[in-house]
């Protein structure tokens, strides 16, 4: 058995991708983003990179794409629905990983990274939060 711990390195071209996403990430929109990832992970000092895109006009941000799809995302977000169908798949056996879960998941990850994860662990509203993701 392989340990856990052990780091396994795989080709970028081997992870699962969502439709659409590589286009994402070859956009020349992104290309200032990347630099800036790669920066970090070759332990350079990220200044320039940040720099290029703080000189980004807003609608060409990373996090501007993101936010824009998620107006489309929540448009009609209701959850009460998301309630019932929790409730109708209840007694249904289905995949760990489903997409319902991944983007629970990814929803969650994007909100602590934007707000922080103390106001992410709870919206206030509710008992629910991120945390539960986990």
């Amino acid at each position: 058995m392989a340990d856990e711990n052990t780091i396994k390195r795989i080709q970028i071209s081997q992870i699962r991708q969502e439709e659409g996403s590589r286009e994402l990430t070859e956009s020349a929109d992104m290309e200032s983003h990347l630099n800036f990832a790669l920066a970090l992970m070759q332990g350079h000092n990220p200044t320039p990179e940040l720099e290029a895109i703080r000189q980004l006009p807003i609608e060409r941000r990373y996090t501007w794409r993101i936010a824009s799809s998620l107006k489309w995302a929540f448009a009609d977000f209701d959850s009460v629905n998301v309630d019932a169908e929790r409730d109708v798949e209840a007694g249904r056996s289905r995949q760990s990983d489903g997409p319902h879960e991944i983007a629970a998941h990814a929803g969650c990850i994007l909100l602590r990274a934007m707000v922080g994860a103390e106001d992410a662990a709870n919206d206030g509203r509710s008992n629910q939060s991120c945390e539960a993701q986990e």
